[in-house]
């Protein structure tokens, strides 16, 4: 017989059923739900196992970038002069341009770039004559699918605060190094009130 050399121990020996029931001391009996087998000496033996609920859902700590990227985006063109950067960058209240050449993101402009370029631009200061293109950087690329930690590592790498999003060839949003702080923020919990 296939059970031969082989002992079976009741799911909740004492006490009743599977789900309560009390000990012999009358206490609560722990839920004992399923069976576990081991070996020994030899032979195999079913040991009852407690089984406890399964844990709560934990929230994702490394959400994807489709839930932290900005849509729709403001770009600017190549040839557009900085002026018209300096103009949207204002208008829009944002710090980072991606750059576009027809269907193709060629980079991304920063406002630091250009404060830098201001900076040590002789008196009297103005805006020098140059375009978009000048200043336009390379940034790093993901896509909606890729982890917040993915961007994060590219950004740093790259030396850029702001990794654009990308669905093959289509630029579909952008992510910036304040939206993975609000991310990481937002998961922790509001901040405490003061009385």
């Amino acid at each position: 017989s296939p059970d031969r050399g082989r002992t079976t121990v009741p799911a909740n020996p004492v006490g009743g059923p599977e789900t309560g029931g009390t000990t012999d001391r009358g206490g609560p009996r722990a839920p004992i739900a399923t069976l576990g087998s081991r070996s020994v000496r030899g032979a195999t033996m079913d040991v009852a196992r407690s089984h406890f609920a399964a844990p709560p859902e934990v929230v994702d700590d490394d959400p994807l970038v489709a839930h932290l990227m900005t849509t729709p985006i403001v770009a600017i063109v190549p040839g557009a002069d900085l002026s018209v950067a300096l103009h949207q960058l204002a208008t829009h209240r944002i710090r980072h341009l991606p750059v576009v050449d027809g269907s193709r993101c060629v980079g991304v402009l920063l406002d630091t770039d250009i404060a830098h370029l201001l900076a040590y631009t002789p008196p009297p200061t103005r805006i020098p004559p140059l375009c978009v293109a000048d200043l336009c950087r390379k940034a790093p690329v993901v896509t909606p699918d890729d982890r917040r930690s993915t961007a994060a590592l590219r950004m740093r790498d790259m030396g850029v605060d702001a990794a654009l999003v990308v669905e093959g060839d289509r630029l579909v949003g952008i992510v910036t190094s304040t939206d993975v702080i609000r991310s990481i923020a937002d998961a922790v919990g509001p901040p405490p009130t003061t009385p």
